[in-house]
């Protein structure tokens, strides 16, 4: 690999023939189909907290099938939380947490938990709808009904000690993340929100400890509609599992409702949003 391609290949580690390897073992190409060059792509949005980029594979013969991209994720190297929380989700991964509560999220071609790294299946961008879009009604609906058996496989269940690096917000690692860069802040906050700003930093530690009160569960963390893939027949994939925390499982549900609607539509639907909730819960 040259040029693009040997960009790709010391941020992976890997070559073109290992990629061909993943997806041989996967059964996505046939034996005989050589993957002859990988390169990146630019992204329309990235991963905040690590690197995210898009591989773009050509085959030999070029009409074989086989995907036609991935999604390589890394951490960022400036950040050692960054590699915190990216351990996070590969140990997700790694754990196949999804399995067990029967939600959708995209395939792990290739998984590193002590030095993360994750090769994934590309969801593409269609599906997806940004935060300041927001939802519509039916989609919020989705949205809640998936979250809620992730919520209800862990429902008040004691993790087995495998799963014990599932930590709560005060212990986390992104609830270390969110304390250090709130704390660290030193411009302007808007003024519509009077003390809270203050009162979050002054009582960080105890409204962390709040957050993993009876009844908890394993969280996503970080549940919004940029996260969500949106696809035919009613299905919704969920993406990012570097917040992945054991919380209440109104963390997931506050986020969503107040960052993944217009306000109109919240207002009008928040109470059947809940409702419905409950519903899946039991």
């Amino acid at each position: 690999m040259d040029g693009d391609n040997g960009r790709v290949d010391n941020l992976l580690g890997l070559r073109a023939t290992d990629i061909e390897q993943l997806l041989l073992q996967q059964g996505l190409i046939e034996d005989g189909t050589r993957v002859a060059s990988v390169a990146p792509l630019e992204m329309s949005a990235a991963g905040l907290l690590g690197t995210v980029t898009r591989l773009r594979l050509e085959f030999n013969p070029p009409g074989a099938d086989g995907p036609r991209t991935l999604i390589l994720k890394v951490p960022s190297s400036d950040s050692s939380l960054s590699r915190e929380m990216s351990r996070v989700e590969a140990q997700f991964y790694a754990d196949r947490i999804a399995d067990g509560a029967s939600i959708r999220v995209p395939a792990a071609y290739y998984c590193r938990v002590e030095e993360p790294l994750l090769i994934l299946e590309d969801l593409g961008e269609d599906g997806f709808i940004p935060q300041i879009t927001g939802c519509s009604s039916a989609q919020a609906l989705q949205a809640i009904r998936e979250i809620a058996k992730l919520h209800a496989r862990w429902w008040n269940v004691d993790l087995p000690e495998g799963l014990r690096w599932i930590e709560p917000p005060s212990d986390s690692p992104a609830g270390r993340f969110c304390a250090h860069w709130l704390r660290l802040y030193r411009g302007d906050w808007p003024p519509a929100l009077g003390p809270v700003p203050e009162i979050l930093c002054q009582r960080y530690g105890e409204i962390a400890l709040r957050l993993v009160s009876t009844p908890w569960t394993v969280v996503h963390g970080d549940f919004h509609s940029g996260n969500l893939s949106f696809g035919p027949n009613r299905a919704v994939t969920l993406v990012d599992f570097h917040r992945v925390e054991r919380a209440t499982g109104m963390v997931d549900i506050a986020r969503f409702l107040a960052t993944s609607l217009q306000t109109e539509t919240r207002r009008a639907i928040e109470t059947d949003l809940l409702q419905e909730y409950l519903r899946c819960l039991e």
